[in-house]
């Protein structure tokens, strides 16, 4: 169920930057020498700025002016269920991203112009709402009485992910003898993020995505963890696992420590294992002569000590030794000398 207000919120949020960039957009297209006279009027109250110059040719007009059709048409989309479509928000980023870094560039490089240290700044600080606003949509749930899923869908490339790495995690014929496929160990660790909440689901997609373009700083490649070959995407795991910086051992750690009950608690793998359930009965009282139905759920310490509170205890009767008397044997008094006698 939606956290409603805050979701309310975000749709406001989301459809006043819509209205915002189709305000740009029909601005831009409609007087663009015009803008950018303003701009250079701006900047000449900021510092000495040289002046961006003024073009007749509107073929980049009509590419700027799609652009900003774009996100006015993403932004909105995403505002109509923020949890569903929160994807179009990295989209919506990435093309902010790369405007403001492209203009950072001109700027350094190229002549440095007020319009273009503007336009870094302003589209940075919007990559800098719309990830967060991403982050905080992935945890509202899907709307009620919507009977949806929060986890997301089989062929996405969240699913991608966790598939790959719990196949190198799990290969076939390593523990068990069974692999992370025959026991649909991704589909259970899904499961399971459902049921602990959309903060868990959310942690587990932020996982997915960390591992899916870490490959950048640690693979040394614009490949994702999805297109690797097998033998790379595993020595890219492997490397998670024995890095020296413990933050990054504990993501892939954290993710192994779930996994791992998941793959145990399979009946398939405790059968592998040669793994025989506790004999204890399912009542915690104790078992009736011949009885073989024993319940390994309700093993715990507890259970066991109530077992043996309730077991009949055998008492033996004591067993006395005969007393045997001996005869008594009287002591000789010493007489006292009486006074004023002979001692």
């Amino acid at each position: 169920m939606q956290n409603a207000a805050l979701a309310r919120y975000l749709r406001l949020f989301l459809r006043g930057w819509s209205l915002t960039f189709a305000a740009v957009g029909a601005i831009f297209v409609l007087a663009p020498n015009g803008t950018i006279r303003v701009i250079n009027a701006v900047g000449a109250w900021f510092g000495d700025f040289p002046p961006a110059p003024e073009s007749e040719l509107r073929f980049w007009l009509s590419l700027g002016f799609a652009y900003m059709v774009l996100v006015t048409v993403l932004a909105w989309v995403a505002s109509n269920d923020p949890y569903r479509r929160r994807d179009l928000l990295l989209i919506l980023a990435a093309g902010k991203a790369a405007s403001s870094l492209s203009c950072l560039a001109f700027y350094l490089w190229t002549e440095p112009c007020f319009i273009y240290l503007l336009n870094f700044l302003v589209d940075g600080s919007i990559v800098l709402q719309m990830v967060p606003a991403w982050a905080v949509a992935g945890l509202l749930g899907p709307p009620s009485g919507s009977g949806g899923s929060p986890i997301p869908g089989h062929d996405t490339r969240e699913r991608r992910v966790m598939r790959i790495a719990l196949g190198h995690l799990y290969p076939a014929g390593g523990r068990a003898g069974l692999s992370a496929a025959d026991v649909h160990l991704e589909e259970s660790l899904w499961n399971y993020a459902a049921t602990q909440g959309p903060a868990v689901v959310a942690a587990f997609r932020a996982l997915a995505w960390i591992l899916e373009w870490g490959t950048i700083f640690f693979a040394r490649t614009l490949t994702p963890f999805t297109g690797l070959p097998d033998r790379d995407a595993a020595r890219y795991l492997a490397g998670w696992l024995d890095s020296p910086w413990y933050a990054r051992r504990l993501v892939l750690f954290q993710l192994r420590f779930i996994a791992d009950m998941h793959y145990f608690a399979d009946p398939r793998v405790k059968a592998a294992l040669g793994y025989v359930d506790p004999p204890l009965p399912a009542e915690t009282g104790p078992l009736a002569e011949g009885t073989r139905d024993f319940a390994p759920s309700v093993w715990s310490w507890k259970a066991a000590a109530r077992t043996a509170k309730q077991a009949p205890r055998k008492t033996e009767p004591k067993k006395t030794s005969p007393k045997t008397t001996s005869p008594k044997t009287t002591r000789p008094l010493i007489a006292r000398p009486a006074k004023g006698g002979a001692r």
